[in-house]
């Protein structure tokens, strides 16, 4: 009766830690697509749960009391990176705020778990924009900060204004100079009013990186589209029949071509401060650095591997943009780094980068470890002043291999020597005593040292195998994988090779962004301003190869396109894609994929 209840409350307490680990394993965020927002203007708030996906939808009624909801949808999404599989769920809310200020969205309940509350900032209405009250069409363009630093990130956002409805359209990205620009998320779209009238807006957010200080200029952008003018053409049937009304369809309703162009900005680029020259350049808005290992305790045993993992994750900056740490090897252990997983987010307002780094570490000799702390230091753009991320040093025990062994449930020490000199006192004292001394003592106590050293010799032998076993499991997949990387990048390059002798600059783009993606291990290349990056391997500003992939981009989306020699391109980019290719080069494509060229030379501005 006894054994039942005990099994009945292990039960118990194994479903309860499971419920618990399932709640651990749950997250739930909410965050709006933009902020600020005018009170005119509808906003969109996501919730997101993450983890443990459950059947409960969020309760909203909370919102009532600032907002008027305008619409709800859902979605759902399953990742798979390095072999793990992460699986989300999202709701999009459409809010109308009813008042201006700072409005509180209260916490997001789903499946037991609650979001972040967050202050959303409305502004009072607005009355138009000068010159542009009751126009059909405008397009405007703001930028935050007007003041950045030099390598810093700059949210670009184009809202077109229309209100009447567009057939077709097309806005171009902006190509400013001295400056890598990235499109960032999906077009959102929301209502607003102006002077009485209402506009349906789109809104597309670029962030811009400038890579030198001083005067930015962020030319004009065109919107060119077509809209209906409100008349029809007449049919064949009509004109026949001498029918004005259009008894036979009503002919097609005919369009009229509309542009509009935006504003155009100057900024003033601040340089890197003076104490901030020499290392790693990282300005960002937040910055946080962590740990975990895969063991509670950091007392484990000889060859018994362990897993720690670090992870960067900062606001205003992009996962590819934080650095790869350093980690000394020591003596006692032997440190094997996984391949980072490195993601980039959008907040609504900023990228999110996160770069997660698995270490593990394989004890080689007993004895105490000291793992030193991990600074990284960076740029708050809030404060405008230096921080520091700090991870605090460890000290790691290693236990050396047992040598107790089991007999019949008892725990025996053995003596791996018996001097002689114990021999001795036993003859010494059987004959003051008068009793016989034991015969093992003579005969037997070298037969046990021998069989000892013998087992002692074995286990050591065990252990110098399982140690190299280890090593060959960690250290060939790495080499095999080196290999497959370089024969990858060999067979793109002549992809891109192809392209360029047949002149096509289209085919050229996607074979040249499919050889990033190989050099970057998989991770998608979707620009060829990221491509240019990764040619800079000098002190220069720009290098021959740089200049003709920029030149090919701009080519590409230009409104007339110019003549392109592709045996030109491929005379001066190939000799740079071949040095790349080697041991060395792919190492430093490598460390390009992970770490930006402009963050690699923050010494100069």
């Amino acid at each position: 009766m006894v054994r039942q209840s005990l099994l009945f409350l292990c039960f118990g307490i194994l479903a309860l830690l499971i419920g618990e680990q399932n709640a651990w394993s749950q997250t739930v965020r909410a965050y709006v697509d933009r902020n600020p927002i005018s009170v005119e203007e509808t906003v969109r708030l996501v919730v997101e749960q993450q983890g443990q996906i459950t059947e409960d939808s969020p309760s909203l009624s909370a919102l009532e009391k600032d907002f008027d909801l305008l619409g709800n949808s859902q979605s759902s999404q399953t990742s798979i990176i390095n072999g793990r599989t992460s699986t989300s769920k999202q709701w999009i809310i459409t809010l109308a705020p009813k008042h201006a200020g700072n409005v509180t969205i209260p916490p997001i309940t789903v499946g037991g778990q609650s979001s972040a509350p967050l202050v959303l900032t409305v502004q009072a209405a607005t009355h138009g924009a000068k010159g542009k009250t009751g126009k059909d069409f405008f397009l405007e363009a703001t930028v935050e900060p007007k003041d950045p630093y030099v390598q810093s990130q700059i949210l670009y956002v184009l809202r077109l204004y229309h209100a009447v409805p567009l057939r077709e359209g097309q806005i171009e990205d902006p190509q400013i100079s001295q400056a890598v620009v990235e499109r960032i998320g999906e077009d959102q779209s929301f209502e607003t009013i102006r002077d009485g009238r209402r506009y349906q807006v789109i809104e597309r957010r670029y962030l811009v990186v400038p890579q030198a200080s001083g005067s930015l200029k962020i030319p004009s952008v065109l919107f060119s589209g077509k809209a209906p003018d409100g008349r029809r053409s007449r049919s064949m049937l009509d004109e026949m029949f001498g029918n004005r009304g259009g008894v036979f369809g009503g002919g097609v309703q005919t369009a009229r071509l509309v542009r509009a162009r935006s504003q155009e900005l100057t900024l003033t680029v601040r340089e890197i401060p003076p104490d901030m020259r020499g290392e790693a350049w990282l300005p960002a808005r937040e910055l946080s650095l962590t740990e975990t290992w895969s063991t509670d305790s950091l007392d484990v045993q000889v060859g018994e591997p362990i897993t720690r993992t670090i992870t960067i994750h900062a606001k205003g900056i992009t996962g590819e943009q934080l650095p790869e740490l350093s980690f000394s090897e020591n003596v006692l252990v032997k440190v094997y780094p996984d391949q980072p997983s490195i993601t980039t987010t959008f907040d609504g307002s900023w990228a999110v980068g996160t770069r997660e780094q698995k270490l593990a570490l394989v004890p080689t000799q007993p004895g105490e470890v000291s793992i030193p702390e991990i600074r990284l230091r960076w740029w708050n753009l809030e404060t405008h002043q230096s921080e520091e991320a700090v991870l605090p040093a460890r000290s790691l025990t290693i236990l050396g291999l047992s040598t107790t062994f089991k007999d019949k449930g008892n725990t025996v020490m053995p003596d791996m020597t018996l001097p002689s000199s114990s021999v001795a006192e036993q003859v010494q004292l059987s004959a003051n005593t008068g009793q016989a001394l034991p015969s093992f003592l003579l005969t037997q106590w070298p037969l046990m040292a021998g069989f000892f050293l013998v087992m002692w010799v074995l286990t050591l032998a065990g252990w110098w195998y399982d140690r190299r076993r280890v090593r060959n499991n960690l250290t060939l997949p790495k080499i095999q994988e080196k290999e497959q990387a370089r024969a990858s990048l060999r067979a793109v390059r002549e992809s891109v090779k192809k392209a360029c002798l047949e002149n096509s600059p289209g085919h050229t783009r996607e074979a040249l962004l499919q050889w990033a993606t190989v050099a970057c291990r998989g991770n998608p290349q979707r620009s060829l301003g990221n491509v240019a990056r990764k040619f800079s391997c000098s002190d220069q500003s720009q290098s021959e190869a740089q200049l003709a992939i920029l030149d090919l981009d701009r080519n590409l989306y230009a409104a007339y396109q110019n003549i392109w020699d592709g045996k030109k391109f491929w005379t001066v980019v190939s000799p740079e894609m071949s040095n790349l290719e080697t041991s060395k080069g792919v190492d430093r494509v490598k460390a390009h994929a992970t770490l930006p060229d402009l963050y690699l030379h923050a010494g100069t501005s």
